[in-house]
């Protein structure tokens, strides 16, 4: 589905056009010339494999395609849902295609003043990043804000080289419980010559090392409830014991302190109500009637 999102939206067919000029000029050529085309030929060939050319060629058109931007749409839409991005395609939201959401979305983000922003923030990430421990940020989110900074300088065609990335590291990782493997890896770096040791394999490694810490998130224990019973039988009310702690045990009586409780709660309170006096003649008067007969 590739093809959804390539930049041209009409079909291109100039390569097979190409090859068919190269092979006739072939012919013409040198055996050596020849020799050195028949290679230029394998690399394009490499280049320019069935899979790119059916992206190239598939046409934007058809119920294949409207199948196949519905799908597109579809992921994007789950990436995006929540995030500021969502904003961005909610008004081609009902056409449910992937090729104007992507569209949508480079137009904004590939702009000039989304770029800058980025770089803005790579460049605040350069100069304030740093891990000290788990509790103040977990090493997975350092290698998330590492690679966001790495990002943000690609984006401005600022590309950093592999050493540039491993020297940022270890500038960058300043945590004691991460020194011995720090320097042995310091150690590692500097006698490699055949280039195994990466960027990549260097953040591995110290993430490996970070989860095992004590303060690693998965690896930090909450503090236990005490859950054994109080010595004492359980109080006659209230909740606490003789010797004035709170009982933690079985309380037998729980049913009858309930009763008693909800009893208590359950009392009506008596409420003063003022009667006005040509009432409460009235009444006196029906009271004396009713008193003598």
């Amino acid at each position: 589905m590739s093809y959804i999102i390539r930049e041209n939206d009409e079909p291109d067919y100039d390569k097979e056009d190409e090859e068919d000029e190269e092979d006739e000029e072939d012919e013409e050529d040198e055996e050596d010339e020849e020799e050195e085309e028949d290679e230029e030929d394998k690399e394009d060939e490499e280049d320019f494999d069935f899979e790119q050319l059916s992206i190239k060629c598939a046409p934007l058109v058809g119920v294949f395609y409207k199948t196949d931007a519905r799908k597109v749409h579809q992921l994007i839409h789950g990436f995006v849902q929540g995030e500021t991005a969502e904003t961005w395609i909610k008004p081609k939201e009902k056409r449910q295609n992937g090729r104007l959401d992507f569209k949508a979305l480079q137009a904004h983000y590939g702009g000039e003043g989304n770029k800058s922003v980025r770089i803005k923030e790579a460049e605040v990430l350069r100069n304030s990043l740093h891990y000290k421990n788990e509790r103040a940020m977990s090493f997975e989110k350092f290698l998330t804000n590492m690679q966001a900074m790495f990002t943000g300088f690609e984006d401005n065609d600022e590309l950093l080289t592999d050493a540039q990335k491993i020297r940022l590291l270890f500038q960058k990782v300043q945590s004691p419980s991460l020194t011995q493997v720090m320097n042995a890896l310091q150690v590692s770096y500097d006698l490699d010559k055949a280039g195994e040791v990466t960027y990549d394999f260097l953040d591995n490694s110290m993430a490996a090392e970070a989860a095992s810490l004590p303060d690693h998130a998965p690896n930090r224990q909450a503090s236990g409830v005490d859950r054994h019973p109080t010595p004492g039988s359980a109080p006659t009310s209230g909740i606490k014991g003789a010797n004035g702690d709170i009982f933690t045990g079985f309380y037998k009586n729980n049913r009858q302190t309930s009763m008693r409780g909800s009893a208590s709660t359950s009392t009506p309170r008596r409420v003063a109500v003022v009667i006005p006096k040509r009432a409460r003649r009235v009444l006196s008067k029906l009271t004396r009637k009713l008193c003598q007969r």
